[in-house]
């Protein structure tokens, strides 16, 4: 799930076993690795492990990073897309 937090543009992803977001994926390496999850767990954000399914049908396995705080002044982006849902 992809909530936008009120007075913010930017998305904040939730843990939800029960639905999809769409997502980029990136390959890094380990250097960088290390230093987005120190950026982004210094900011409050929980790192997943997950499985992410590619335009091409190919699943693989991925980190990214979840809001541990509370919904309550978020708004869902529906379909899980937050560009198609905020910029068409």
């Amino acid at each position: 799930m992809i909530a936008v937090c009120r007075n913010e543009w930017f998305p904040r992803a939730f843990r939800c076993v029960d639905e999809s977001v769409t997502v980029e994926v990136f390959c890094i390496d380990p250097a960088t690795a290390e230093r987005i999850t120190a950026m982004e767990t210094d900011a409050g954000y929980l790192p997943v492990d997950c499985s992410v399914l590619l335009d091409d049908g190919t699943i693989v396995g991925t980190r990214m990073f979840v809001c541990d705080g509370p919904m309550a002044e978020c708004r869902k982006v529906h379909g899980g897309d937050w560009l198609l849902n905020n910029h068409s």
